[in-house]
C-alpha cells in the first residue's frame, strides 16, 4: 500500500483491444416512401458490412434494422393519435447460421419488410451486425445432400410471410417442434431449423400394431350429455352421436402456484358410431372452464 500510494508499482502494461463493432448507417435529405428505393440503400450498406466482415474472416448470424421514421404531427388532425407512434422502427433478424452473403441478407430483410412494413416514410437506415466465427461443413461421401442453409432460410421466409410468424399461443408457426418437459398434454414450442442437423431420429422398438393419434390444433369444441359422471352423447363439428363405449376418466392438473397459467383437465378415450364405421377419440374437460373439447382421433 505504500508503494501504491508513492506510485512505485509496476505492472505489465497489457492493451485492451476494443470490441468489433459492425454497423453502418445513413441519413436522408428527402425521406424515402417505397421499399423499391429502401433496398437500394439497405444493400449498399449490407455490402460494406459484408466486405468488412469477409476482410477478417467472420460472418453474422444477426442483423438488427433501425429506420428513423419522419411524423408530422402538423399534417394531421387527430394530432394525440399520431404522437402515440414511435418515430423509429426495428427489426431483428436471427440467422441459424452465421452468413457472409449480402445478397442473402438483402433477401431476407425484403421479405420481411414486404410482410410488415415501417408504415411511415424513413428518413434515415441503421444496421448493425453481430460478428461469429464463420461456418465449415463438409457433407459426407455416401450423405444425401441437404439444402443450403441460406437458401433454407431465404425459404422458410417466404413461408412465414404467407402463414403468419405465431399462431394465438405465441407459437412459431415454421420450424422444428420440441416438446417441452411439462405434464400438460401437448405442451410443446416450435424452433427454428438447424440446417447442420441432419441426422435422422432412429426408430427403435417399432411396433406396426402401435396407435397413433391426430391432433386438433386447435381443440375441437363439443357439448357432452353424461349420465352418473359417465360421457354417453357428444355433439362437435358435424358429428352428433351416442358413445359405444367411454375409457377414464384421467385427471391431470399442472401449474398450479402460477393462478393465470394454472390447468386442470379430466380426459377420456370414447368410441362413436360414425357413418363410415366407428371412431375413437380423446376427448376432456376443462375444470376451470367447465367445457368440453375434443382433442384428437386415433388412427
Amino acid at each position: 500500500l505504500q508503494k501504491l500510494a508513492r506510485g512505485e508499482i509496476r505492472r505489465t502494461l497489457v492493451p485492451v483491444d476494443p470490441p468489433l463493432r459492425f454497423h453502418e448507417g445513413l441519413e436522408f435529405e428527402d425521406s424515402v416512401e417505397d421499399l423499391e428505393s429502401l433496398e437500394f440503400v439497405i444493400n449498399r450498406l449490407l455490402e460494406q458490412i459484408s466486405e468488412r466482415l469477409m476482410s477478417r474472416s467472420l460472418a453474422t448470424d444477426e442483423l438488427r434494422l433501425t429506420l428513423g421514421l419522419e411524423i408530422h404531427e402538423d399534417r394531421d388532425v387527430q394530432k394525440q393519435v399520431i404522437k402515440e407512434r414511435p418515430d423509429t422502427f426495428e427489426r431483428t433478424l436471427k440467422l441459424p447460421v452465421a452468413m457472409q452473403d449480402a445478397k442473402v441478407l438483402l433477401k431476407l430483410l425484403h421479405l420481411d419488410l414486404a410482410q410488415r412494413g415501417p408504415g411511415a416514410p424513413v428518413k434515415s437506415v441503421r444496421i448493425e451486425a453481430h460478428a461469429a466465427k464463420r461456418r465449415f461443413a463438409q457433407a459426407g461421401l455416401f450423405a444425401a445432400l441437404a439444402p443450403e442453409p441460406e437458401k433454407l432460410e431465404v425459404t422458410l421466409a417466404r413461408i412465414r410471410g404467407v402463414v403468419g410468424e405465431a399462431d394465438a399461443q405465441g407459437r412459431g408457426r415454421v420450424g422444428s417442434p420440441e416438446v417441452l418437459e411439462s405434464n400438460k398434454p401437448d405442451d410443446f414450442r416450435v424452433i427454428p431449423f438447424n440446417g447442420q442437423d441432419s441426422k435422422g431420429v432412429p426408430l427403435e422398438n417399432e411396433q406396426s400394431g402401435a396407435i397413433t393419434m391426430s391432433m386438433f390444433r386447435p381443440p375441437l369444441t363439443a357439448q357432452v350429455r353424461s349420465q352418473i359422471g359417465r360421457p354417453v352423447h357428444i355433439v362437435f363439428a358435424e358429428v352428433s352421436s351416442s358413445i359405444i363405449c367411454a375409457a377414464g376418466p384421467w385427471a391431470a392438473s399442472g401449474n398450479w402456484w402460477k393462478r393465470e397459467e394454472e390447468w386442470r383437465r379430466e380426459e377420456w378415450d370414447v368410441a362413436v358410431q360414425l357413418s363410415t364405421g366407428i371412431g375413437l377419440y380423446r376427448i376432456f374437460r376443462d375444470l376451470q372452464q367447465n367445457l368440453w373439447f375434443v382433442e384428437g382421433l386415433y388412427d
